[in-house]
């Protein structure tokens, strides 16, 4: 077995269950007809193979996380993101880097999932990174104060804006949640992805 059928085989195992039966034979017909021309060809078709096979996944993953699949796979798909964001704050440490990757990957698979118009894309993708950067600003004037109570000192003037900081981050979380029921309102009306 050849890098480029292995390869083929790791796209559609990658590929979505319900998908994997067209684009399979496709993807083998396609290294096929690749042998004849070169291996440059053949490693071209499969590494397109994978590309196509990831996009599909990440619809896939939009898909449900939008309700495309149905509301109880949105509720499934949600609640393990929320217990994934959970264990990261409880646990920290590894865990905590975990979340943040899991984080990522939901949002770019919700900034690719929909239709969206270029406002809405922004009002979905500015508030990720606003409120990442007041989450972290809380983290750390929470660690201020825990260290000034420590050290039974007064705690600094910067940690008084770790309420804004909290309601910013609220704030951010509001506008996500709406971008992504936005896009999901929009991509019903339009029709299935």
């Amino acid at each position: 077995m050849g890098n480029s059928e292995r390869k083929i085989r790791r796209a559609v195992k990658r590929t979505p269950i319900e998908e994997r039966s067209r684009y399979a034979e496709e993807w083998r017909r396609d290294v096929a007809e690749a042998k004849s021309v070169g291996p440059h060809a053949e490693a071209e078709v499969s590494r397109g193979a994978m590309r196509m096979a990831t996009h599909l996944r990440q619809r896939w993953l939009g898909r449900l996380l939008l309700g495309g699949l149905g509301p109880v796979w949105a509720v499934i798909g949600w609640a393990a993101l929320a217990l994934c964001a959970l264990a990261a704050f409880l646990f920290g440490g590894p865990v905590i880097i975990l979340g943040l990757i899991v984080f990522v990957i939901a949002v770019l698979v919700l900034s690719r999932a929909g239709v969206h118009t270029f406002w809405s894309y922004f009002a979905m993708v500015a508030p990720v990174i606003v409120g990442t950067a007041a989450a972290a600003f809380a983290w750390w004037v929470l660690g201020l104060a825990i260290d000034a109570a420590d050290a039974n000192t007064p705690a600094p003037e910067i940690t008084h804006w770790g309420g804004a900081a909290l309601s910013l981050m609220g704030l951010c979380a509001i506008v996500f949640i709406t971008s992504v029921i936005f896009a999901a309102v929009r991509q019903h009306r339009i029709g299935p992805l």
